[in-house]
């Protein structure tokens, strides 16, 4: 049994950092240190990696806690410690992680240096105004790889440092910028090798005069000396407690650049005595039930009724738990400033609150929008039923997720981040449900691009266009409605209508996006002379036809770079950035039409030393030139589509 001290004795702290830069096995560490799994196994276990898909790819797909107690310096602290995904399509999941979390450690491979995740995690753990610890990893394949002497080391090693720290000046409020930038002196950056399980700061190889040129000494003959020197566990754990924010320093600082609304005294002070205010990250639907990771901010939670302050509803609590990755312990409360898991009908983004009041914390920022859809239907029309229910659970577990009915074809369309996310998704409904599936498809839109004004008997209507469309990268902005001289009972009838309406629009049959409508309607007019009167405006709306892009960020081991340059020069690809060394890195940005598949088709040119990482961008204006092709793709997309079984 977990016992909880005071808070000052707790530690909430994420890892993050780009896909493969040793996340995990760092995390095993940490782990072995507070006597979770053995020392013999840290580094191998992937301990906090249960899924089989993560065991069989290789790679975190989730968001795992585990909460465990470590002895620092003669006194117990208890950890909640949160490891994320690095594959950008689960960029929302690391969104809605960084808001449980007080400090995070960022993960950087020293040979391939900081990458576009890493930045994009960065800015994200910045924004919910979390401290940034930054850990070098595989320093070992600087010596054994690169053969870089000491010097090189040094000036590898101070880039990702000056890096890291611009990215901060970049991201962090004013007033943390210079308090948070990572420092070797201050012991703020960790030098480290996961894979062989050693790590030390400025301060520890200072006090014993270790030296990189002794490092490379030792790894000529035997490197797990080091080990016996800088065990990574124990470096890891007095850094995360010496440096890490415990809630009552953390919360003093974030409260208010989280939370919107009256803001209650308590929630700044992490104090147990006031009103309970948690904050859901995470649901997961488990045996007709939702089992929710959250944190609380404020009182003490315990089982019983609390308000969702998202709509003023209530929801039970019925169960409450410690969480150990892919276990639980019960609890019968926990104070503020803790992660906890429980059993409530809660959605991710939501916050409770014990009494109502005027308030709740902001919607987290995500990275990444859904622009790729597949096609599915059951292989038994009977299992329709039960298909609808798997899919409105994987939806409650993944707000990343959309879904809706195609007009084409009356088909469920799933809406993902990318291929692989909507591979996972479709392979879990797959095992309950068998389905047939279609190739991923592109979610285009149209932009308003000009005004149209019309009188319609007693109705006035004005559309007009509220995105500038010269802009070069297009950001989805919503409709905006406006009705006047409607009752408001009719009103928000009449708005659900034209929101509908212009999901399909008058070019292509794809989402209309950039309006404001304006509806002026004389006293006693009925609803169908206004949604008549929008009828014949829309015949005169004038649109474009927008289509989404990603930003690529490529790295490929310098002997394949011309066979990469080649695959994206023949998907239209605009090349921005080109670093050359020993893994050299591309960056610039693509059209998700000609995106699909080119992680596997870079993987096989490059004989699978290269690696891709997309993330949306936004839309761009489609040319004259491309606009017959993005016709012909959206006329052609859903035939046969369901070629391919899942």
């Amino acid at each position: 049994m977990l016992k909880i001290p005071d808070i000052r004795y707790v530690r909430n702290v994420g890892i993050a950092g780009h896909i493969d830069h040793g996340k995990t096995t760092l995390t095993d560490h940490i782990l072995a240190e507070g006597g979770v799994i053995s020392k013999e196994l840290a580094g191998k276990a992937r301990y906090l990696d249960y899924w089989l898909e993560e065991q069989r790819r290789g790679i975190t797909m989730k968001t795992t806690v585990m909460s465990f107690q470590i002895s620092v310096g003669g006194s117990r602290y208890l950890i909640h410690l949160c490891d994320t995904p690095g594959h950008v399509d689960f960029s929302g999941k690391v969104s809605r992680a960084f808001r449980l979390v007080d400090s995070v450690l960022f993960v950087v491979d020293a040979v391939e240096g900081i990458m576009a995740q890493t930045e994009s995690y960065l800015r994200l753990a910045l924004r919910e105004v979390t401290r940034p610890i930054l850990c070098i990893n595989k320093i070992d394949r600087l010596i054994t790889e690169l053969r870089e002497d000491d010097v090189q080391i040094f000036a590898r090693l101070s880039s990702i440092i000056k890096r890291f720290n611009e990215f901060i000046d970049r991201y962090s409020p004013n007033e943390l910028k210079n308090k948070w930038k990572v420092n070797a002196k201050e012991n703020t950056v960790i030098f480290c090798s996961a894979l062989h399980g050693w790590g030390f700061t400025l301060k520890q190889a200072l006090e014993r005069g270790f030296k990189f040129r002794d490092l490379i000494d030792i790894y000529k003959n035997d490197y797990r000396e080091v080990k016996r020197i800088f065990p990574l566990g124990s470096t890891l754990a007095e850094v995360i407690i010496q440096k890490c924010l415990n809630p009552i320093d953390s919360q003093k600082k974030r409260i208010k650049y989280l939370w919107e609304g009256e803001m209650e005294d308590s929630l700044i002070e992490c104090s147990k005595d006031g009103n309970t205010i948690f904050y859901v990250s995470k649901a997961v639907y488990e045996r007709g039930r939702i089992f929710v990771t959250a944190r609380v901010f404020s009182g003490e939670v315990s089982v019983g009724e609390y308000f969702r302050l998202n709509n003023g509803s209530k929801r039970k609590l019925r169960g409450l738990f410690m969480l150990k990755a892919s276990k639980i312990e019960a609890i019968n409360s926990i104070p503020a400033g803790h992660i906890f898991g429980a059993f409530i009908d809660a959605r991710p983004g939501d916050t409770y609150s014990k009494v109502p009041i005027k308030g709740r914390f902001k919607q987290p920022i995500y990275l990444a929008y859904p622009v790729l859809a597949v096609a599915i239907e059951p292989k038994e029309f009977a299992k329709y039923n039960k298909l609808q229910e798997i899919i409105k659970r994987i939806c409650i577990e993944d707000p990343n997720i959309a879904v809706e009915v195609s007009k084409e074809t009356g088909q469920v369309l799933i809406y993902g981040i990318g291929e692989l996310h909507l591979e996972l998704v479709v392979k879990k409904i797959h095992e309950e449900v068998p389905v047939f599936c279609s190739k991923p498809m592109v979610a285009f839109r149209e932009l308003v691009v000009d005004k149209v004004e019309e009188t319609v008997g007693d109705v006035y209507i004005l559309i007009e266009p509220c995105i500038d469309p010269s802009q070069e990268i297009i950001n989805i902005v919503d409709n905006e409605v406006e009705i006047r001289g409607v009752p408001i009972n009719k009103r928000m009838a009449i708005e659900t209508i034209i929101r509908e309406t212009m999901k399909n629009g008058p070019r292509i049959g794809e989402p209309v996006i950039g309006a404001k409508i304006h509806i002026d309607a004389k006293e006693n007019v009925s609803e169908e002379e206004i949604l008549k009167a929008l009828s014949i405006v829309l015949t005169k709306l004038s649109t474009k036809i927008i289509q989404p892009y990603y930003k690529f960020s490529i790295s490929v081991s310098t002997e394949h770079i011309g066979r990469v340059i080649n695959e994206l020069s023949a998907r239209n690809a605009k090349i921005e950035t080109l670093t050359r060394n020993e893994i050299s890195e591309l960056e610039g940005i693509i059209a998700v039409l000609r995106s699909i598949g080119l992680a596997s088709r870079l993987r096989d040119v490059s004989q699978g030393k290269a690696s891709a990482q997309l993330e949306f961008v936004g839309f761009k204006m489609v040319s004259r030139s491309e606009e017959e092709e993005v016709c012909k793709y959206i006329a052609s997309r859903f035939r046969g589509y369901l070629t391919q079984s899942g």
